[in-house]
């Protein structure tokens, strides 16, 4: 398991401790992320447009919990004032879950099943013991979300698993 500090909606969990820091209010992620320079930083370096999924939210273009919740871990612990801060979220090596949100059901994506790919049995038993971001782990899934959208789920598999093996 590695740290991020990308957040995903795709099988996750969370403390009460932590869901009460949940800030909905997109404006004010919009414009404290904007203040602090720090946009490309929460695009992952440039990598995905979540600045975008915040204004859309602002303007209720789209309506999605999962960007103000990335929001709000990624401002958190200094995140805005400490470029190596902010919060930081725990992520398998393997995916624990089986995505079944693009089977047309879902309400901010379309149909695509080359994304639904399959649970690891994987049980999780080593932890990392710094509470910073895993460079190469961050690297690698920057590398495979740009991919062609067929590509990124076996591409991340691989690329992650590469990192253990």
């Amino acid at each position: 398991s590695f740290f991020l500090r990308h957040s995903s909606c795709w099988g996750w969990a969370t403390w009460d401790r932590a869901w009460m820091h949940l800030n909905r209010d997109a404006d004010d992620h919009v414009r404290a992320i904007d203040a602090a320079g720090a946009r490309a930083r929460f695009d992952l370096d440039g990598t995905l447009p979540y600045f975008d999924q915040l204004i859309g939210n602002r303007d209720r273009v789209i309506r999605t919990w999962a960007v103000l919740w990335y929001a709000s871990v990624f401002r958190s612990f200094g995140g805005l004032d400490d470029p190596d801060g902010g919060g930081l979220c725990l992520h398998p090596r393997e995916s624990l879950v089986r995505n079944i949100g693009h089977d047309g059901t879902g309400e901010n994506c379309g149909v695509d099943s080359g994304l639904e790919g399959a649970a690891s049995d994987l049980v999780v038993r080593t932890f990392p013991s710094a509470l910073v971001e895993h460079d190469a782990a961050m690297a690698r899934y920057q590398d495979a979300v740009t991919r062609a959208p067929g590509q990124r789920p076996r591409a991340l598999r691989r690329s992650l698993a590469r990192l253990w093996t």
